[in-house]
Parts: structure tokens; C-alpha cells; sequence
């Protein structure tokens, strides 16, 4: 047995050390378009933010003009993170200036995320232009404190989310917080969603699956291209 102790230094160097951020594949993430409402969806630990975190990345650097606001849910990212992978993935860029396009605002609970869709749809009727991309990581994130208040969703958010619609991109992910995943969404969820990522959690790689627009096709080789997420460096790249 080995008794070497670890000395205060190394515990505190072991405990900093930066994780590595690997390169992402940009030319594999999605492609977005004014209108477009995609929606991530998968069970937990899949790389869901990892990849909404790319895709805001590669809009802000390919497009000097663009803005995204990052609604942050789950309470999992921080400009740390965000400056960690645009260093990792686009070494040339002007940091300052790609992070000032982004907005990141934290939600504690399901009226919060309904206040920040309320400012973003205020701030549309002044500016048309106001943002190119609105991000919220997870939509389900409030569902067990939420519970006996099931109504907002389909009756505030889901309305917001399609009054914010026409003027930008959405993206949206979630995944299932019980097994049973029928009747956890409204009947407008449909509605609202364009098109739809599925990350399916495998041993050992895990895949991002596309399945097409809305809920159907689920399945269909023909709308499925299948990548790696690496959940340590957020690296996206295509295995088929």
C-alpha cells in the first residue's frame, strides 16, 4: 500500500488544473436560420450543453455582428467555460469582442426563465435586430419544483417562446426528469419546435443523433448522422 501523502501544493494544483478543451468540428453543428426552434433533447449527461455552448460559439464568431442570449437553467455554465472553449476552438478570434455579444443570464426557478423570455420579447418590439440566437439550457430544468404549477409552461413559456420566434433562432434542450417522458411536454411543444436533435447516451461512444424535423421519423436511418460528444472537451465530430 502506498502511504506517500499528497502535500498541500499538489492537492491545491490537482484541484486547479484547467481541463483541456478540445477543437470542435463546426462544420458538423447545426445550422441555424432565423425562425428555426431546434431542440436538443436526451437523458442526463449526453453533452447537451456542451454542444449549445459550441453551437453559440461558432454563430458568434463566424457572424462579427451577431448576438446570443444563453438562458442558463441548469446553472452548469459560466463565462469561464465559454472563454475556455473559444480559446480552444478558435485560437485567432477577438475574445473581448465575441464575448461581449454574449448574454448569459442564470434562472433559480420557472418564473425566473418566464421573466427573461418577457424581456427578450420586450426588447423585440423596440429592436427587431435585438439577438440572432436565444439559448435555454435546460427548459425542463424546474419540473420537480414546479410540479403543482405544470400550467406555465404551456400556458407562458411556450406562447413566449413562439412570440420570439419569428424574430431569431431558438435552441432549446431537455431532458426526461422521470422515466415516463408522455405528457411531460404540452400539446404546442410541436408546434413550436422545428427541428430535432437527439442525444442518445451509448457505453462508450455518445451520439448525436439527427432525427429530422418535429417528433417524427424517430429512428429513420435516413435522417439519422451520428456524432461523437466528447463530454471532458466538448469536441463534436461525426462518426458516419
Amino acid at each position: 500500500m502506498d502511504n506517500k501523502r499528497e502535500s498541500y501544493q499538489d492537492l491545491l494544483r490537482r484541484c486547479t488544473r484547467k481541463k483541456e478543451t478540445g477543437k470542435c468540428e463546426s462544420e458538423l453543428l447545426p445550422t441555424l436560420s432565423k425562425g428555426d426552434v431546434i431542440e436538443l433533447y436526451g437523458g442526463h449527461v449526453t453533452g447537451s450543453t456542451s454542444v449549445l455552448c459550441s453551437v453559440t460559439l461558432d454563430c458568434l464568431v463566424k457572424n462579427p455582428s451577431s448576438r446570443v442570449i444563453y438562458i442558463d437553467c441548469d446553472r452548469g455554465v459560466s463565462p469561464h467555460k465559454f472563454l475556455n472553449l473559444l480559446t480552444a476552438s478558435y485560437p485567432q478570434s477577438d475574445k473581448d469582442n465575441v464575448l461581449q455579444r454574449l448574454c448569459l443570464s442564470q434562472c433559480s426557478s420557472l418564473h425566473e426563465l418566464l421573466s427573461v423570455l418577457e424581456s427578450v420579447e420586450k426588447q423585440f418590439k423596440q429592436n427587431r435586430d435585438y439577438v440572432d440566437v436565444v439559448v435555454v439550457d435546460n427548459v425542463l430544468s424546474f419540473y420537480w419544483s414546479s410540479v403543482h404549477d405544470k400550467n406555465t409552461l404551456r400556458d407562458k413559456i411556450v406562447p413566449k417562446l413562439l412570440s420570439i420566434k419569428p424574430h431569431c433562432s431558438i435552441l432549446l434542450s431537455w431532458h426526461p426528469p422521470v422515466k415516463q417522458t408522455d405528457n411531460i411536454l404540452p400539446p404546442s411543444w410541436s408546434k413550436l419546435v422545428t427541428r430535432r436533435l437527439q442525444l442518445t447516451s451509448q457505453t462508450n461512444p455518445r451520439y448525436l443523433v439527427e432525427d429530422g424535423s418535429n417528433h417524427g421519423n424517430h429512428g429513420d436511418d435516413k435522417h439519422s448522422v451520428q456524432f461523437n460528444v466528447d463530454l471532458r472537451t466538448g469536441c463534436v465530430t461525426r462518426l458516419n
